[in-house]
């Protein structure tokens, strides 16, 4: 394992209220932001927090970090050249988001 985040998902939502524009912009696409659940967009920002805090590159911003869709509770995510695997767990509360490094 290369990093790991959890998220409140109450306290991402309050987040989203109070600054909701200049979190989703760290973050997202701006066309997706409104077609979103709450709890995807969480799931979203823990994994690429997961990815980007142990990065070479912490300068980059969060929306650098491309995420995909692979299986359910899993994403494929990219920075730079690497290549990782972000496991998505939640309860009604918590988003936890563990990311291992691919081989090449």
């Amino acid at each position: 394992m290369i990093g790991i985040d959890l998220v409140s998902i109450g306290e991402f939502r309050r987040g989203l209220e109070i600054g909701g524009a200049n979190l989703a912009r760290r973050a997202f696409a701006e066309a997706a932001v409104p077609h979103r659940e709450v709890e995807q967009l969480a799931r979203t920002w823990a994994a690429k927090e997961a990815v980007h805090k142990p990065s070479d590159a912490p300068t980059h911003p969060l929306s650098g970090v491309m995420t995909s869709p692979d299986a359910p509770g899993l994403l494929l995510a990219s920075l730079d050249e690497q290549r990782l695997a972000v496991s998505l767990s939640r309860t009604a509360e918590y988003v936890v988001a563990p990311v291992m490094r691919l081989e090449k």
